[in-house]
């Protein structure tokens, strides 16, 4: 099963004496949440900001879903796959 997830960056202030920042990483399965859930921690007293990143699929996770969806190829031979991929 491939699925998609997002991460969220939240920059929290920490109650240090060097007022340095701290990040808390959270994991989003459901998307279509996404939005809500960003409003919710930026209500937060002590959040600075919050940024949204995409996580890369990896090159196996491409793999795994092009065989899934049937985006493979299957040739006798080497000439045979290249006449495949000309037409």
């Amino acid at each position: 099963m491939v699925r998609l997830s997002f991460f969220c960056i939240f920059a929290i202030k920490t109650i240090e004496e060097d007022k340095s920042m701290t990040q808390l990483t959270v994991s989003v399965e459901d998307i279509s949440k996404l939005e809500q859930i960003k409003q919710a921690i930026s209500l937060i007293r002590g959040v600075s900001s919050v940024t949204l990143k995409r996580q890369r699929k990896t090159g196996m996770e491409r793999a795994v879903e092009d065989i899934q969806k049937g985006r493979v190829y299957k040739a006798e031979s080497v000439e045979d796959l290249i006449n495949q991929c000309k037409s």
